[in-house]
C-alpha cells in the first residue's frame, strides 16, 4: 500500500469511528433525557398537588359565604 492509499484507509476507518461515536452520543443523550423523566414527573405532581390545595382553600372560602 502506498502512502496515499494508507491515508485513505485511515480516513475511511476514522469516519466509521466518528459515525459510531455520534450514535453513542445520541443514545447517551436519550438515556439522560429518560433518566430525568421521573424527576420532572415528580415536580409536575407536586405542582398539581399544590394547586389542589389552593382549590380546596378557595372552595372552603366560598362555603363560608
Amino acid at each position: 500500500m502506498d502512502v496515499i492509499g494508507l491515508i485513505r484507509h485511515i480516513y475511511a476507518h476514522n469516519n466509521g469511528i466518528n459515525d459510531v461515536n455520534s450514535q453513542v452520543l445520541g443514545n447517551m443523550q436519550q438515556i439522560d433525557s429518560l433518566a430525568t423523566t421521573p424527576t420532572r414527573i415528580s415536580g409536575y405532581l407536586s405542582n398539581l398537588q399544590g394547586g389542589l390545595g389552593e382549590q380546596d382553600a378557595s372552595l372552603s372560602n366560598l362555603n363560608q359565604f
